[in-house]
């Protein structure tokens, strides 16, 4: 069975509260025999008060029959006497009809009564009839009968009657008892006090208990320590204890993964305090710095850094911790081997710990590949540029003639070849120019630019595309303003507008808009093309990736989407798309906008 405390509570105080029911009823009992001994002392009295009227009336009757004896009996007097007296033995016998020995002996004075009263008559009798000689000695044997059966009456009934109520009102204890309830009364609440006292500190020495080794486990929990065995039973201590351990057990479980995690990680994990001060570092710090980690506990984070990188990172460090906001910087770091590791760095700052956390990725790899990668590029872009030119040169010298006549046919050869040679130049352009955004060296000269300008701008560059399959361009007249680089702008939405170009079918339309949301002025680029499926959204902004809807009759390089991407990102915004296959679809770009209204083209 489940004991709450509530349980616990109730079970405790009924103890007392049972010793005080029985004690109630004992005393009850006590009462009650107090109140029969009271009315059976009281009937007593009535009994003993009616037996010295009796005896009263005996006595008076036979000072009656003694007074008149020489000088003749007053019968009148006499039964008028015995009348009163056979009213109270009548009062006696009501009194006494409940136990059988008294009412016995009433019996025999009523009875011994009846003979006296019998022979007063027969006395009465024979003086009526005899002479005054035989009347006056009929008078004195009459008067001694009497007088024997009052006597009788007198010592074998009420006498008796009277000694015998004499010992049960001499047997009285109705005094001792009320001193016994009232001794029993306070022994009673002497002891309900001390059991109550008895069960509230054991319970409160219990609950006190159970509470301290729970805080005892909350403590362990909070520093670490192994804690102390769960407590028994189910009730809610109990189960508090075990959700303690429960808990310590789901943080072990949580610490020892992400130790794990920690220690196989490749990245150095760190943490340092507001003066720099290295506190705690993954064992892969030992494998990138070449350093032991706890000799580097207790160190300069700064200290790791290069001496060009050093003031930049402690300045970016301040701005962390100042503004509570993480950071990414790209930072040199000197190992313990006296080699010099790129990294990139990601710190944040916790203002309840006072302390900086920081995660440093070696990208020494990355950054050498990415500089071989632009080598690459850079040396396959110029040699098949050189070439390119030179084909070009030498179309346009067959267009002029300079090599004589060229027939029909050759001039449509020469006419493909041409564009062929036009598209392999954009496509070294395109390759040329995305790594020069990938790599960093586009800067961007940023300042106020109206967005109908540039829109208008961007679709004038494109019309001659458009005209070719007869597609109008709607540009939406704005007064939005946006902070960027006008040239690189005209170039993000000169390629979506060119994209939604291609796509389009012939005769159809093409709509510019521009709408304010929050920070940014959303530019809505929209076709009545084939659409893109959900999956090809996911590579659409990827190089060299064409919709399958429309690859078979769209030319172009396949990177103008990829480009505005980047230059979107450059202006810290952004390009998404929003489309349904069969119903066009709809490219967002969408730039942080000014309130500034001195635009600048």
């Amino acid at each position: 069975m489940r004991l709450t405390l509530l349980h616990k509570g109730l079970l405790l105080m009924s103890i007392p509260l049972c010793f005080e029911i029985s004690l109630v009823c004992v005393l009850l009992n006590l009462q009650y025999q107090v109140e029969n001994d009271s009315k059976r002392v009281h009937h007593l009295l009535e009994i003993d008060s009616l037996i010295n009227l009796s005896i009263g009336d005996v006595v008076s009757v036979a000072m009656s029959i003694g007074e008149y004896g020489s000088q003749g009996l007053h019968f009148q007097e006499i039964s008028k006497r015995c009348n009163a007296l056979h009213q109270h033995i009548a009062s006696l016998r009501e009194l006494t009809k409940d136990d059988p020995h008294l009412l016995r002996l009433v019996d025999r004075s009523s009875l011994s009564l009846m003979q006296a009263e019998d022979d007063m008559r027969a006395t009465r009798a024979k003086v009526l009839s005899a002479s005054p000689e035989e009347a006056k000695a009929a008078l004195i044997a009459g008067a001694h009968k009497m007088d024997s059966d009052l006597m009788q009456a007198l010592s074998t009934g009420l006498l008796e009657l009277s000694a015998d109520s004499a010992r049960e009102l001499s047997q009285d204890k109705t005094a001792d008892m009320r001193h016994f309830i009232i001794a029993l009364l306070k022994c009673a609440i002497a002891l309900s006090v001390i059991l109550g006292l008895v069960g509230a500190v054991s319970y409160s020495r219990h609950m006190v208990g159970r509470l301290a080794r729970v805080r005892t486990n909350a403590k362990y929990l909070a520093a670490g320590k192994s804690m102390l065995v769960p407590l028994p039973g189910d009730d809610e201590i109990s189960q508090l204890d075990q959700s303690f351990h429960r808990v310590a057990e789901v943080i072990e479980r949580n610490l020892r993964r992400e130790k794990a995690i920690v220690s196989n990680v490749r990245d150095i994990i760190c943490s340092f305090d507001d003066r720099f001060r290295l506190r705690t570092i993954n064992p892969a710090g030992e494998a990138l710095l070449g350093q032991d980690a706890e000799a580097l506990v207790g160190r300069s984070f700064v200290s790791l850094i290069s001496d060009v990188d050093k003031t930049r990172v402690e300045e970016a460090l301040q701005t962390v911790s100042n503004t509570a906001t993480p950071a990414e910087l790209s930072a040199s770091i000197t190992t313990g081997r006296n080699s010099v590791v790129q990294a990139d760095l990601s710190v944040s700052y916790s203002a309840d710990d006072r302390s900086y956390y920081a995660v440093i990725h070696d990208v020494t790899v990355k950054r050498q590949l990415e500089q071989v990668k632009q080598e690459v590029t850079a040396m396959i872009t110029h040699d098949l540029r050189t070439p390119v030119q030179s084909i070009g040169n030498y179309l346009e010298m067959l267009k002029a003639g300079r090599f004589g006549e060229i027939n029909e046919r050759g001039v449509k050869l020469l006419g493909l070849v041409e564009r062929e040679s036009q598209r392999i130049t954009g496509l070294i352009d395109g390759v040329l120019q995305l790594e020069k955004l990938r790599s960093g060296a586009v800067t961007l000269e940023k300042k106020v630019i109206s967005m109908a300008a540039v829109l208008q701008n961007s679709a004038d560059a494109v019309q001659l595309l458009a005209g070719q399959k007869s597609i109008s361009i709607v540009v939406q007249q704005s007064e939005e303003c946006v902070l960027g680089d006008a040239i690189w702008l005209e170039q993000i939405f000169v390629n979506v507008i060119a994209n939604a170009v291609n796509y389009s079918p012939n005769g159809s339309q093409i709509q510019v808009q521009v709408r304010r949301t929050g920070r940014y002025a959303e530019t809505f680029v929209i076709d009545q093309g084939p659409g893109i499926s959900d999956d090809e959204k996911l590579l659409i902004f990827e190089r060299f990736h064409r919709v399958a809807a429309g690859v078979q009759r769209v030319t172009g390089s396949g990177l103008g989407l990829t480009i505005s991407k980047e230059l979107a990102e450059l202006h810290e915004g952004y390009i998404r798309v929003e489309s349904t296959p069969g119903h066009g679809s709809t490219f967002i770009v969408g730039i942080p906008r000014t309130d500034d209204g001195n635009a600048q083209l």
